[in-house]
């Protein structure tokens, strides 16, 4: 009767199986598509974003850069006109220059003409020299001749032929400085024939320098037009700015609205997804069940997970029965040619003004040029008039040099004339030759008169030119501080052209800016136009994705339907099979710490507390979520409130019945235990009615529902005592024989309906050669494997699967250490030969550590490097921290006691010791090694962490944030501000993906600081007997009783 009866049940059901397994996985690809959909316009939005912030920022710059503009060419027109003016009047300056050279060289002209005329007058003063001595002579001879009667004559005639040789002398020295004088005043005439021509130069420079600022002026009124047009132009894209920003402003509230229905999909995909995964674990036993036993209790399980299926209720319902509002973007289409159009305008008038400036300052540099070449001419003058002055004072010089041998002149004339005078009277004497004496005497007089008047002419001819040099002198400082005014205007003029060229080169670059800009402009207005008209694609795919989900999820409602009904006919018959006892035994290596899930820290505890409570929800073999007493939940829109309905008629061992009072009270437990920080973000829990509770979140946080899921969160009565302990799981507890044996029953009234095994046995065997004894008797039925028990088993008769586990070395960071030093960390994580220590110690049963995180949890890293095995750079590292030569102390690292722990141990000693780093291994017993490592006093441990939820928030927030030191997970007692602060962000992000880039962000601080000393991850190995079906290597390290049937 049992075949033939399983075969038509299954005949019945397993097509309706298939189709809800494809409604399912149609589900899940919609929400996916509709989580896609989100994902693209996000990063479409943030697009957009950028774009507008590009977009805006153009703007803004081309509407201050007409105002730059505006300024700037009033201040180029100014510097412009003071250029002129400053120009004009150097110009002016040198026209007054030139004047005076003219007066300079009607001076020069006198001057030359007086030193020709000091040379006559010399001239004449020789000649009447030579005639007086021959007069003298002469006299002197007559005077011989009339003896004793002429000698007084004959003495004056003597001294007067002295006197004239002593003139002759004297004028001789005339003629030689009035040549130097001549040649000099040729040369001055020479240089002011220089500045003259350097004059003629400047007026040519200035016609070229006023005829180019008047082309520059010219441009000045058209660039002020442009400049107008620029600004309304500018003034017309501000405006359609405005209105696209307003027309864009709206797409977050589209995104929102997506946002909204990924939340609800999320918590649908969470309640609907549990339903999904507990029925399709018990229907796959339900395939495999050969025997009438576990056949009855699978299906009972079925019926129950069937009668407790979720339905859509309230805000849920009414959501999916709505529609999305409609995404318009024809405006924003609009306004985006609008703003393409006048960008392309705004960019031909920069073009042209842009080419324009670059022709001014062309010409501008050639005004400046032109400016430097007067400068220099002005530069060439005023050093010829350096020189013409100094020529000048060597002018006076020479004169000066005339004024002796004048005096002398003046002194032997006046002597010539006395001794002319003393001649008469002597001629006198002198009897008969008296007569002739007398007229020679009359001679001289005459002679000496006239070299008295030319010596007179001297003097007044030199006083004449020494009056000229001094004007001329005066004229040339005159002339030279003219110059300097003009040089002074010149450069004043050069410096508004400079500051205007500097104006312009200012205008040069923010027009080919304001170019470019407003190219980009159009550039990033077509990237507007299609991301808008991606995300209208988008949003109209989520739309069509949405409008389906609810009809997909009533075709769900409909297959279950259909299941029910199948199984309701079915129910009557299959009631009437006969069961059989059975028994699981489990081997466990020691005692739980405790039976209390909200104080429970260890995975042995867990393994216990997994059979005998649940909580809201709870874990399948796979990490699924599947029910627990809850029968559905809801959300609010903000994800802070959190509404449980829970199934009525679940019943605690005790026969009493599990309510919300009940929940309140073990979560409280929780929140005054070493697992605060489970439900740390929980702010208020409120009892609605007996099978409603609502909770209240502190912030918006995803892994909640993991989180209940994860054994702290499990149900106990208000009465607990952890001794005796009573929960509303699978199995109630029967015995528990300290350091012997755990004896488990399964729960008559357990709300899935009893399980297929009877009892449960857990065998506490310290020994693994004991224990491999046992299993190969037959008694014990699932049997832990480390890596030393492989080798005892045939490769078929082990099931092997990943753990969400780490094994780590844990630094105690609130003592004082050399491990304080970062070098020193990541020595000791590159001493490790982490493909050796897996592949070698542990026979392949982990996989190396680069991180945090192990393989299959959401945020693994499989591009994370971490720290590579390298001695030589550990070394490096070593001596860069001044460990060098090792570190002399021994340092204790503690350890759970146990052969496998310590042959770990072992390893990590000997690698350590190759850098200088020395330990001594200290063996503990489980409890004690705990004890030690939570109070913090244990400097070095070697510890692990299997994951309580299956969520990275378990791994940074347990084990590295501040809040948690000791018991709670931080055993490192690492406190860093900033990581604090990322960990709480990444708790509070709502979104997926985001969610995990910031956990990723977390792990790669951790590993960037060495925060441990990274090991490996876990893989688990069990040896299962042939009889027990349902097993399946639990990624959190346990056996769930409840899945497992015996043959």
């Amino acid at each position: 009767m049992g075949d033939d009866l399983r075969k038509a049940l299954i005949e019945r059901l397993k097509p309706l199986f298939a189709q809800y397994d494809s409604y399912f996985q149609n589900f899940l690809s919609t929400g996916q598509r509709i989580d896609q959909g989100l994902q693209t316009n996000s990063e479409i939005l943030s697009e957009i974003r950028h774009r507008f912030n590009n977009l805006s920022a153009t703007v803004e710059l081309v509407f201050e850069g007409v105002d730059v503009f505006d300024t700037e060419i009033k201040k180029t027109h100014e510097l412009l006109k003071k250029s002129i003016e400053n120009f004009k009047e150097s110009v002016l300056i040198s026209e007054k220059v030139s004047t005076d050279l003219n007066n300079i060289a009607e001076v020069l002209k006198k001057i030359q003409f007086s030193v020709r005329k000091l040379a006559e007058i010399i001239y004449n003063i020789n000649f009447v020299s030579e005639s007086i001595e021959v007069a003298s002579r002469n006299a002197g001879i007559t005077a011989f001749h009339a003896g004793r009667e002429g000698r007084g004559f004959e003495v004056i005639a003597r001294e007067m032929t002295g006197l004239v040789r002593n003139a002759q002398e004297l004028t001789k020295v005339i003629p030689a400085i009035s040549n130097e004088l001549l040649k000099n005043i040729d040369e001055l005439n020479q240089d002011l024939k220089k500045i003259q021509d350097v004059i003629v130069y400047l007026r040519e420079i200035a016609d070229k320098f006023l005829n180019i600022n008047n082309e520059l002026l010219s441009l000045v009124p058209y660039l002020e037009n442009s400049i107008k047009d620029i600004s309304n132009s500018a003034s017309m894209q501000k405006e359609l700015h405005i209105h696209l920003q307003k027309e864009s402003d709206k797409l977050p509230g589209y995104v929102d609205d997506t946002y909204r229905i990924i939340r609800t999909t999320a918590i649908t995909e969470m309640f609907l997804g549990a339903f999904f995964q507990h029925l399709n674990n018990v229907k796959n036993n339900l395939m495999i069940a050969e025997d009438d036993h576990n056949f009855y209790y699978i299906f009972n399980t079925i019926k129950q997970i069937l009668d407790n299926e979720p339905k859509l209720e309230g805000e849920h319902e009414k959501f999916f029965s709505s529609a999305l509002r409609k995404l318009e973007i024809h405006t924003s289409e609009r306004l985006i040619l609008q703003f393409v159009s006048e960008a392309k305008h705004l960019n031909e008038v920069v073009g042209v003004i842009s080419d324009r400036i670059k022709s001014w300052t062309k010409t501008h540099n050639f005004a400046n040029e032109t400016l430097s070449r007067a400068k220099v001419f002005y530069q060439d003058i005023s050093e010829l008039l350096g020189s013409l002055n100094e020529k000048s004072n060597k002018l006076k010089e020479l004169i000066n040099r005339v004024d002796r041998p004048v005096q002398e002149l003046k002194r032997i004339t006046e002597r010539s004339r006395l001794l002319g005078l003393y001649a008469g009277i002597e001629s006198a004497r002198s009897g008969k030759y008296a007569e002739p004496l007398s007229v020679v005497t009359n001679e001289i007089k005459t002679l000496s008169m006239r070299s008295s008047e030319f010596v007179g002419s001297i003097d007044l001819t030199v006083g004449e030119i020494l009056k000229d040099i001094n004007y001329l002198i005066c004229c040339f400082t005159k002339t030279t501080e003219d110059v300097e005014l003009g040089s002074d205007s010149l450069t004043l003029s050069m410096d508004a052209v400079a500051e205007s060229s500097k104006v312009l080169d200012n205008l040069s670059a923010l027009s080919q800016e304001m170019f470019t800009s407003t190219a980009e402009m159009v550039n990033q207005c077509g990237m507007l136009g299609e991301h808008h008209r991606i995300f209208d694609t988008e949003y109209h795919k989520i739309s069509e994705y949405f409008s389906s989900y609810g009809a997909i999820i009533k075709s769900g409602e409909d297959l279950t339907k259909g299941m029910r009904t199948v199984i309701n006919e079915f129910k009557k018959d299959i009631s009437l099979i006969t069961t059989r006892r059975n028994k699981i035994v489990l081997r466990a290596t020691e005692d739980p710490i405790t039976l209390d899930p909200a104080v429970k820290t260890d995975t042995t505890s867990h393994q216990v507390i997994e059979q005998v409570f649940t909580g809201l929800y709870t874990f399948d073999q796979l990490n699924h979520l599947i029910p627990g007493v809850a029968l559905a939940f809801t959300v609010s829109e903000d994800g802070k409130i959190w509404d449980f309905n829970l199934k009525k008629g679940v019943k605690f061992h005790n026969g009493t019945e599990v309510q919300a009072k009940d929940i309140v009270h073990s979560l409280n437990k929780v929140k005054k235990g070493p697992n605060a920080n489970f439900i740390e973000y929980l702010s208020e829990m409120v009892v609605i009615d007996p099978y409603h509770i609502r909770f209240v979140l502190k912030f918006p946080y995803v892994p909640f529902l993991a989180n209940l899921a994860c054994g702290v969160c499990d149900i106990v009565p208000s009465d607990f005592n952890p001794e005796k302990p009573v929960g509303c799981g699978p199995y109630k507890l029967v015995s528990y024989e300290k350091k012997k044996r755990i004896v488990l029953e399964a729960f008559d009234e357990f709300f899935d309906g009893k399980p297929p095994v009877d009892e449960c046995v857990i065998e506490i065997i310290p020994d693994d050669k004991e224990a491999v004894e046992l299993f190969k008797k037959g008694e014990i039925s699932i049997l832990n494997l480390t890596a030393d028990m492989l080798q005892e088993f045939s490769q078929e008769d082990i099931y092997t699967g990943p753990v969400l586990s780490t094994q780590y070395l844990a630094i105690n960071f609130s003592k004082k250490s050399p491990f304080f030093d970062l070098n020193v960390r990541k020595a000791m994580n590159q001493s490790i030969d982490r493909d050796y220590f897996c592949r070698t110690l542990l026979k392949g049963m982990a996989i190396p550590a680069n991180g945090v995180y192990p393989p299959g949890l959401p945020g693994y890293n499989s591009n994370l490097q971490g720290y590579q095995y390298d001695l030589k750079k550990a070394r490096d590292l070593m001596r860069q921290a001044g460990f060098g030569g090792g570190i002399p102390e021994e340092f204790v690292l503690d350890v759970r006691k146990g052969i496998d722990t310590l042959k770990r141990a072992e390893f990590i000693k000997d690698s350590f010791a190759k850098i200088g780093i020395h330990l001594q291994i200290n063996p503990l017993p489980w409890e004690e090694f705990l004890n030690k490592t939570y109070s913090g006093n244990s400097i070095l441990s070697l510890r692990g962490w299997v994951s309580d939820n299956g969520d990275p928030d378990n791994f940074v927030h347990t084990l590295f944030h501040s809040k948690n030191f000791g018991a709670s997970g931080n055993t490192s007692f690492y406190a860093d501000e900033n990581l604090d602060k990322m960990i709480e962000s990444a708790r509070a992000e709502q979104i997926p993906r985001r969610r995990i880039e910031l956990y990723q962000k977390i792990e790669n601080f951790i590993v960037e600081n060495a925060l441990w000393i990274f090991i490996s991850h876990g893989v688990d190995c069990y040896a299962v007997q042939k009889n027990i079906k349902g097993f399946m290597v639990d990624p959190f390290g346990l056996v769930r009783f409840r899945n497992l049937f015996c043959l």
